[in-house]
């Protein structure tokens, strides 16, 4: 399905007739299927007056678009963040591939804008988990070059320490608490235990 509404004209070279021409400047909305859900993108598209040849303006590829909103709305990976949870872990396209149990080319086209099902968007994401990856490289690293597996077992010990330390409360905090939390129970006994004194009734608690 097409919506057009015209904008304007400006004048550009038509390469299909080969010609200067004020072309009209439209902004269309497009519905694109998208495994089988319907998809709305708005895109801006020349129109030649003379040869009516049609061409994007600004020379996006509405099927991009549509993966883009697609993605969004299925909460899947963009090309950008798998590129950059496998530079994480200083992996080339390749040794990710081994580790998660794909081939090199299904990487290099989700990298490349290529749209991923769930299940490998799964797959990808779990290596955002530093233990993921170390247990990857435990069952898999042997895939690796020496090179390879060293830089990623070490990169992935440094993330897998760094969370677990903003992972742990210190222990004097811990303590703190239930000593606070101690005092408290202590508190509201008394209040229970002198309940006139404090204009409450005998057994009657205090609420938020």
């Amino acid at each position: 399905m097409v919506n057009k509404t015209k904008r304007t004209e400006v004048s550009d070279f038509c390469f299909a007739c080969g010609s200067e021409q004020h072309v009209s400047v439209e902004n269309r909305q497009l519905e694109l299927m998208v495994r089988g859900e319907p998809v709305s993108v708005s895109v801006e598209v020349s129109v030649c007056p003379s040869c009516k040849a049609e061409v994007v303006a600004d020379g996006s590829d509405p099927s991009q678009l549509a993966y883009e909103v697609y993605r969004e709305r299925n909460r899947l990976l963009l090309p950008e963040q798998i590129i950059a949870i496998r530079k994480r872990y200083c992996l080339s396209q390749k040794a990710m591939a081994l580790l998660i149990g794909m081939g090199e080319v299904t990487i290099n086209r989700y990298e490349r804008g290529a749209l991923q099902d769930a299940t490998h968007d799964s797959m990808i994401r779990a290596f955002d988990n530093p233990r993921f990856v170390l247990d990857a490289l435990e069952r898999r690293g042997k895939l690796l070059s020496s090179s390879q597996y060293s830089k990623a077992l070490r990169r992935a010990k440094q993330l897998a320490g760094q969370s677990n330390r903003v992972a742990a409360v210190p222990k004097p905090w811990t303590n703190g608490l239930g000593a606070i939390v101690a005092k408290a129970k202590g508190a509201q006994d008394l209040i229970e235990r002198s309940g006139s004194t404090w204009g409450l009734a005998a057994g009657q608690r205090l609420t938020a």
